[in-house]
């Protein structure tokens, strides 16, 4: 459950295409629903549906839009950076 968490509020913070790379943002997870300046996303099994489009979860990985991300730990890699979640907060770039 903790690395699914870790996965749904991943999907949102790494959807995040129209910011440089430099950008730090910050998203909250509670229940399904993930909040952040992108808008709101909901998660429903492995997928995750957001302003940007749907994501689908699969083992460490998820598919979406915006390409691939891996996640291990607390830790999501994708195009743009690497985010780091704690609790219910993710922070980065990625």
């Amino acid at each position: 459950m903790k690395i699914y968490r870790s996965l749904a509020i991943g999907i949102a913070a790494c959807s995040v295409t129209s910011l440089p790379s430099s950008a730090q943002q910050t998203w909250s997870q509670y229940g399904n629903q993930t909040y952040g300046p992108n808008g709101t996303y909901s998660t429903y099994g492995n997928q995750t549906y957001g302003p940007n489009g749907t994501y689908s979860t699969y083992g460490n990985q998820i598919y979406g839009p915006s390409g691939t991300y891996s996640t291990y730990g607390n830790q999501t890699y994708g195009p743009y950076g690497t985010c780091s979640t704690y609790g219910n907060q993710t922070y980065g770039p990625c």
